[in-house]
């Protein structure tokens, strides 16, 4: 899944949003249980920008995910199947026609005829290869959910499993995702309260991202490759030249042979505590949260689509990124026509990745993949190490008058550990202002409409 909100931005960078997942910012949105979403909402333009500063350039998402319930035990379960189909192919020559026009463009150029008579009334009689076919298939999909949603006047709890195995449309694909959540929120007195919730979630996608490259993408030779030819030769083993065009590897043998696997592990725990009403309308809370991103990245490459050569790489990923988030609001209503919101935040987030990778070729034994990279001959292995850490102060104050008159600016003031020491902080201002025509006398809202 991808979501743009901006369009693209950038050409070599990241065009997704930013992820802000129960007020940690940076989330890993793919991790999350749809049902256990409670609200989204979307930032974009400027609002975004001055909030969260150069992070939110291509929007944000803000998601909050669903609490507990002060009306006692609630015990939902829920369990989807589906099936899955491509909605249309591709319209092309069956192998007759295409033999016969692979003739006409052999005499159009002076050169012998591919194909004879007979053979074409054969592939018309008994048809031939439909690589589409080939490839698709209708996939199923499972999906299993658990909820215990709860309570009383004090504390609440929200704890949710789920389990996703969806197949994907081409052969060999699919993705498959195990979740759990405990969200807990406890109202410890009048003035003062908190709230913790765990995440932890695991998922495994196989071969669901397409290739650039047409070489290895089964999708773009599927339809470049010559009906005429099997899938398979007379012993058994794949075609692996297209002897009509000149396409390069057999579709049927990238769905088998070319397996690139993304497994991720993430963990997640924010919590933190609100003092309401230090004096009135004025309210201080204080979160932290830690997350936990570890991936691998596993590829093999078989003979039959690289040369007669097998080769597998691995890499590990890890990433840990904390945050602490201290805030102040003060809310007042003024002569019950003036209301006033003023909001000030610091905070800090630090961010600790490192990797490590490997890769063989001329592997002995393909049905290892890269589960025993020594048996091949030994690539450049790979590591790398980051950090960075980034310090924020935003201000953002809202006025209103009567609900009918609105203005809004903020500041935020970011300092990146990615930049020199004098060049580091950035001030990202912003200013809107509001009417909301409805609220006023019917006169004023009809002289403006007609105009």
């Amino acid at each position: 899944m991808r979501i743009r909100i901006r369009g693209s931005n950038s050409i070599n960078g990241d065009n997704g949003p930013l992820y802000v997942v129960d007020g940690f910012i940076g989330a890993e949105f793919f991790a999350i249980n749809p049902d256990d979403i409670a609200s989204v909402q979307i930032l974009k333009d400027a609002s975004a920008t001055a909030i969260y500063g150069s992070r939110g350039a291509n929007g944000v998402v803000i998601v909050t995910t669903k609490k507990g319930s002060k009306d006692g035990l609630k015990v939902n379960f829920t369990t989807r199947l589906s099936s899955s189909q491509v909605i249309k192919k591709m319209d092309l020559l069956d192998a007759g026609d295409y033999a016969q026009v692979a003739n006409e463009h052999a005499i159009a150029v002076g050169a012998t005829p591919r194909f004879t008579d007979a053979q074409i009334a054969e592939f018309r009689a008994k048809g031939g290869t439909d690589w589409q076919d080939e490839i698709f298939r209708t996939a199923l999909g499972q999906e299993y959910m658990l909820s215990l949603n709860g309570g009383n006047e004090k504390t609440g709890y929200f704890i949710s499993g789920n389990y996703l195995d969806q197949n994907g449309v081409i052969e060999n694909s699919f993705y498959k995702r195990y979740t759990v959540r405990s969200n807990i929120n406890s109202q410890l007195s009048k003035k003062f309260s908190t709230f913790m919730n765990i995440t932890g979630s695991y998922s495994s996608a196989q071969n669901v991202d397409i290739p650039a490259d047409g070489t290895i993408s089964p999708l773009a030779q599927a339809i470049t490759w010559s009906p005429t030819v099997p899938v398979r030769t007379a012993t058994g083993g794949y075609t692996l030249k297209d002897p009509i065009g000149s396409a390069f590897n057999n579709p049927v043998a990238i769905t088998e042979q070319g397996i690139a696997v993304t497994d991720r592990m993430m963990a997640n725990m924010t919590g933190g505590l609100k003092y309401d009403e230090i004096i009135p309308g004025l309210s201080f809370s204080v979160q932290y949260g830690v997350n936990y991103l570890g991936y691998e990245n596993k590829n093999f490459t078989g003979k039959a689509i690289n040369n007669n050569v097998a080769s597998a790489s691995y890499r590990s990923n890890k990433e840990v990124r904390l945050q602490n988030t201290n805030m102040l609001n003060y809310r007042k209503v003024f002569n019950n026509a003036h209301s006033l919101d003023v909001t000030a935040v610091v905070e800090y987030q630090q961010s600790t990745y490192n990797y490590v990778s490997a890769g063989s070729s001329n592997l002995s034994y393909e049905s290892l993949q890269w589960n025993n990279l020594s048996q091949g001959t030994a690539g450049t292995p790979g590591s790398g190490y980051s950090k960075w850490a980034i310090f924020s102060q935003v201000g953002r104050a809202n006025y209103a008058y009567k609900d009918k008159y609105l203005a809004s600016a903020a500041l935020r003031r970011d300092g990146s550990s990615k930049f020199s020491e004098h060049k580091r902080f950035g001030y990202f201002p912003s200013f809107s202002a509001g009417w909301v025509l409805s609220e006023e006398p019917s006169s004023v809202t009809s002289i403006y409409s007609a105009t």
